[in-house]
């Protein structure tokens, strides 16, 4: 099944590049690169991405004045896309070690 899908997409007329609210998204090609590039590992935790466990994320998100572009999305679980919601990254990430430095302080 996968080769046949691969060999289809091959053949397929190169479409017009998708937009949302009139912005250009990346296509599948970009996307792939983007998976390549992160070794096919979440961008934030590292863990494997397969088929049903990615979302696209930005790395600037919409609402703080990113864009579409390749360059501004990043793959994470989807996981980790519902905890980051419409945070920048760097709260995020300060956000799981407050939470971190936290938990390990109750536990112990």
């Amino acid at each position: 099944c996968a080769w046949l899908f691969l060999e289809r997409q091959r053949k397929r007329i190169p479409r017009k590049r998708r937009s949302v609210d009139g912005r250009e998204v990346p296509n599948l090609s970009e996307l792939r690169l983007i998976l390549e590039r992160q070794n096919h590992r979440c961008a934030l935790t590292g863990e494997v991405l397969t088929h049903n466990n990615f979302d696209l994320d930005h790395i600037v998100p919409i609402a703080e004045g990113g864009d579409f572009t390749a360059a501004n999305c990043q793959l994470v679980t989807a996981e980790v896309n519902r905890a980051k919601n419409t945070m920048p990254e760097e709260a995020f990430i300060a956000m799981c070690k407050r939470v971190t430095a936290y938990r390990s302080n109750v536990i112990e």
